[in-house]
């Protein structure tokens, strides 16, 4: 990587020690989901950070309007690391009607 930040390899979660207490006032729920939020800050601040570069600079997405036989299909083809990626940081993104929490899907 050419240009890393400051944030990269850190533990996010634990750059912000305040903001687990003030969700420890508003949000019970905290403590079962504090071992998700501390495993999504650090592929946060490694992997993702590494693949958010690659496709900034060599793999960008590209939007496929039609098939071969010139059919509408409007679909993005990603990189295999990319595509990987956001399966991976899905769940961190669970809404409450999806049986999330707004704190945890804005925590994360």
């Amino acid at each position: 990587m050419l240009h890393q930040s400051y944030a990269y390899g850190k533990n996010h979660w634990l750059l912000e020690p305040d903001l687990k207490h003030i969700l420890l006032q508003y949000w019970e729920g905290l403590p079962k989901c504090e071992e998700r939020l501390t495993s999504f800050a650090i592929l946060a601040g490694t992997r993702a950070y590494e693949i958010a570069d690659y496709i900034d600079h060599e793999a960008t997405p590209y939007l496929v309007m039609h098939d071969l036989n010139g059919v509408r299909v409007d679909r993005v083809r990603l990189c295999p690391a990319h595509a990987d990626l956001l399966k991976e940081l899905a769940p961190i993104n669970q809404p409450p009607y999806h049986g999330g929490s707004w704190y945890g899907h804005s925590a994360g």
